[in-house]
């Protein structure tokens, strides 16, 4: 449980740091491709595992990843303008 937060508390990090180096307007883009890459790195690491994760799992973990980069991204950009 412990490390499903913090690969979603990472997933958000990533965005916001995408986001705070991505052109104004592209930040929210820029998060969600942040998010989808750690997604991509875990979700490899979890199919090298004994126990891997079915295909439904893994398609809304990646869901998730590419929304709440983006929202770290969207977090980033409102942070900026103000």
């Amino acid at each position: 449980m412990l490390s499903i937060l913090i690969h979603l508390g990472a997933t958000v990090f990533a965005g916001y740091i995408a986001g705070r180096f991505a052109p104004h307007g592209a930040a929210a883009v820029n998060g969600g491709i942040a998010g989808l890459l750690i997604f991509f790195f875990v979700g490899v690491l979890s199919l090298l595992a004994a126990a891997g994760p079915s295909p439904f799992e893994l398609t809304m973990l990646g869901l998730v990843a590419a929304v709440l980069g983006s929202a770290g991204g969207v977090l980033a950009d409102r942070r900026r303008i103000e």
